[in-house]
């Protein structure tokens, strides 16, 4: 192994599956097609990937987190570009162009969440390695009440 992290083909392969059924989860939810049971179904592949992605892959570093928003910006502005451009009124100048894609740029949920897990993630590390049950479950239950009871209550 020489100290190098090798890949689990599998974990990779069920990674693979899980964004395409995000895909088609989003194809189908977009597209005027909308099954409330297949889409239901899909869902559980956003929690897969985010699940396999964190206890595989999430790494904090101030450079993959301003990528990941680097990434979405420059998203952000071809998408206004070419939609409003191509499909709209015209592309948007000035303070309305920077309004467009500020409203594209931080409305996307998935990249938020990401963006806190990210941010998160040196502690929860942390918490895993060296704390005991009794003091993950004192830390772990008010995360689980900010993420889930906060969205019941926003609703």
């Amino acid at each position: 192994m020489n100290g190098k992290m090798t890949r689990d083909a599998s974990i990779e392969v069920y990674r693979c599956c899980l964004m395409f059924g995000i895909c088609l989860l989003h194809a189908i939810g977009f597209s005027g097609h909308y099954h409330p049971w297949f889409t239901n179904m899909l869902v559980a592949c956003v929690d897969g990937f985010v699940f396999i992605s964190g206890y595989f892959g999430i790494r904090f570093s101030w450079k993959r987190f301003f990528r990941i928003w680097g990434i979405a910006l420059a998203c952000s502005v071809i998408v206004t570009v070419f939609y409003d451009g191509f499909l709209g009124a015209g592309v948007p100048s000035g303070l309305a162009f920077v309004k467009a894609v500020h409203a594209r740029l931080f409305c996307h949920w998935f990249l938020n969440c990401y963006a806190v897990l990210m941010l998160l993630c040196p502690m929860l590390n942390y918490v895993t390695e060296k704390a005991d049950c009794d003091q993950i479950r004192q830390i772990g239950i008010p995360f689980c009440v900010l993420a889930f009871v906060n969205k019941i209550i926003i609703k």
